[in-house]
């Protein structure tokens, strides 16, 4: 019986339900399948006067106990001894100060990096692409504001978490050494002397630094952490409101392990952050089309034998974690695994970042997985191949528009055999219509259910005709066509890409929704060229609901989308008009013979029954 439903769909009614059971799935993987981390709470920073703070000494007068070490150590409240109780007080006393903010820039050919003497982080990078210029005029500039303060965001902020003597985020730095590419920031917090120093290169590539000595005369453990921030405005409407204006570039995080990539948008991170350690390729937040990614690298560990610095390989543990707060902030961290430092020893957390588009070809060539950056989803490698087809008509016509035109027409010969399959058919099952409504005729009382299922079947195989052919190619199209979706959808070389007249951003929607409204029209045609097996009314509502539903579904979706399927409807439509005839059979008298037979067949099973039945008695 479910099989005799679904034979007898249209082809549109098949890929309608054939769609909704893949977002079905999509929806139920991403849902059911949760993951949950902990993170503690970071620690709260006082600001104040310059007491307590150096900037350049080590310890102040007053602290002349600090790192004595005592001959008989006693041991204070929860184990600690004198000399750690004595550091962590003085560690809660430091205040920071409200120094003058000093800024420098490092620049390459693609970047423009401005940093801060507060935190020693960048406060500003502008892409010098042009294709990333806003609309409004400028350089794109990739650092946040916060969103209640409107101070920047920092990249590449560090902070040392000990339970004696933490280093806040804050801390204020002066400028020790800048040659060309090379910036250097250096001070003293406590016990502690912190070195930042960077490098930029020509590929969105900039590498980091942070060294931390241990001043004192005692062991100390911390842990250092790297950090990146994003806050990105956008609204999430519900109901039908929404389903007009679906919001696509959700800022989030992203953490790889191992070379798995585990990614939450900013929806997600309110009910689950990431927490994870292991092999970390990188740790980043992105938007749709930008990435601040950390790479971790892996000599660590410098140990004093003798008068010579020694790097080793031990405690090379790292942790990442993606979290946002109330206000909206995602906050990404690289963290080192806590490391014991004695005396005059240091620990050296360096990085390599990328702070840039997410072009999958330079993320390739970048390494790190960081390709995994681009979630393409189910069909991601499909969706590669049609990126790079796309580049390479991009080379040839120098427009983007007519690099999705030319795109389509490749598909839509390469899936020809499919099509023609398809639509054979269905124009088949058209054609028998005539004889199923005469079969429906015949046995339209409940009880002749089971005899008109059979004479169905009967007829399909009479005529040679697989109902679930015509479905079937269709299935075998729709990874195309979900991979060409999510290409068109998430690649930034469609970022602000020109088409022609009003069409300036195949990524944004149309502003004045020509194309959808064409594309609702180009689909009412194909529609009404389509064969069916549906009766009368079922076949006017498709008509008309399918081509409304799709244009009202595409308002608000990427122009260089609209395209494609615009494009691609024409093209059925010339091959639906030049290609293929209708094909009309009416009732017959085999038709006829047909029913006759199932009934005589039916009498013939009545009759041997009574004659079993006599013969029992």
């Amino acid at each position: 019986m479910i099989l005799l439903q679904v034979v007898r769909m249209s082809d549109t009614q098949r890929l309608i339900i054939a769609v909704l059971l893949s977002m079905a799935v999509i929806f139920v993987f991403g849902v059911v399948i949760p993951s949950y981390f902990h993170e503690e709470e970071p620690q709260e920073i006082i600001k104040g006067s310059k007491e307590g703070y150096h900037q350049k000494g080590s310890l102040s007068k007053n602290d002349g106990a600090v790192g004595k070490v005592a001959e008989s150590p006693e041991t204070g409240k929860g184990g600690e001894t004198k000399e750690e109780s004595s550091l962590k007080s003085q560690s809660n006393q430091l205040v920071l100060p409200d120094y003058p903010e000093e800024r420098y820039k490092l620049e390459s050919s693609l970047v423009v990096a401005e940093f801060s003497t507060v935190g020693g982080a960048i406060v500003k990078l502008f892409l010098r692409d042009n294709r990333y210029n806003p609309k409004g005029g400028g350089s794109l500039n990739i650092v946040s504001g916060d969103p209640l303060s409107g101070s920047p965001l920092p990249l590449l902020g560090f902070r040392l978490e000990s339970d004696t003597a933490p280093v806040p985020e804050e801390l204020h730095y002066h400028l020790v050494r800048k040659d060309k590419g090379v910036l250097v920031f250096a001070s003293e917090y406590g016990p502690w002397k912190i070195e930042r120093h960077y490098r930029i290169f020509g590929n969105y590539r900039l590498d980091a630094s942070t060294i931390v000595t241990n001043l004192s005369k005692q062991p100390i453990s911390a842990t250092p952490v790297l950090i990146v921030k994003k806050y990105k405005e956008f609204k999430v409407s519900g109901g039908f409101k929404g389903f007009l204006n679906p919001s696509r570039d959700i800022p989030g995080g992203l953490c790889s392990v191992g070379g798995e990539v585990h990614r939450r948008d900013i929806k997600k991170l309110e009910k689950d952050k990431i927490s994870l350690s292991g092999t970390i390729d990188f740790v980043g937040v992105e938007d749709l089309y930008f990435i601040s990614a950390m790479i971790p690298k892996r000599e660590q560990v410098e140990k004093k034998v003798g008068a010579e610095s020694v790097y080793s390989d031990e405690n090379l543990s790292f942790g990442c974690s993606v979290s946002v707060n109330q206000s909206g902030v995602i906050t990404g961290k690289l963290m080192k695994g806590e490391t014991r430092l004695d005396e005059g020893e240091s620990v050296k957390l360096s990085t390599i970042t990328y702070l840039g588009p997410k072009e999958y070809t330079r993320l390739g060539e970048f390494g790190y997985n960081l390709k995994g950056a681009i979630d393409y989803g189910w069909f991601g490698s499909l969706a590669v191949v049609f990126l790079h087809m796309l580049k390479t008509f991009y080379s040839w016509f120098g427009n983007w528009g007519l690099a999705i035109i030319f795109l389509t027409f490749i598909i839509k010969l390469v899936l020809l055999p499919l099509t023609h399959w398809s639509y054979v058919s269905m124009r088949n099952l058209s054609a028998i219509k005539p004889l199923i409504d005469d079969i429906n005729r015949r046995y339209s009382a409940p009880e002749d259910r089971e005899k008109k299922n059979q004479a169905i079947l009967e007829l399909y195989k009479t005529h040679k005709i697989n109902p679930m052919m015509g479905c079937f190619p269709m299935l075998l199209q729709m990874p195309i066509w979900i991979a060409l979706y999510q290409m068109l959808a998430r690649s930034v070389e469609l970022y602000h890409s020109k088409f022609f007249l009003w069409i300036d951003d195949l990524s944004q929607r149309d502003p004045y929704f020509v194309l959808p409204l064409v594309l609702g029209a180009s689909m009412f045609v194909q529609q009404k060229m389509t064969p069916t097996t549906a009766d009368s009314q079922q076949a006017k509502m498709m008509l008309y609901f399918m081509p409304a539903m799709f244009t009202v579904f595409m308002l608000m979706l990427p122009s260089g989308l609209n395209l494609y399927i615009l494009v691609s409807t024409i093209l059925t439509i010339i091959q639906q008009k030049f290609m293929y005839k209708p094909k009309v059979v009416t009732a017959s008298e085999a038709n006829v013979k047909l029913m006759a037979d199932i009934d005589n067949k039916e009498v013939s099973a009545i009759t041997r029954s009574k004659k079993r039945r006599n013969k029992n008695e």
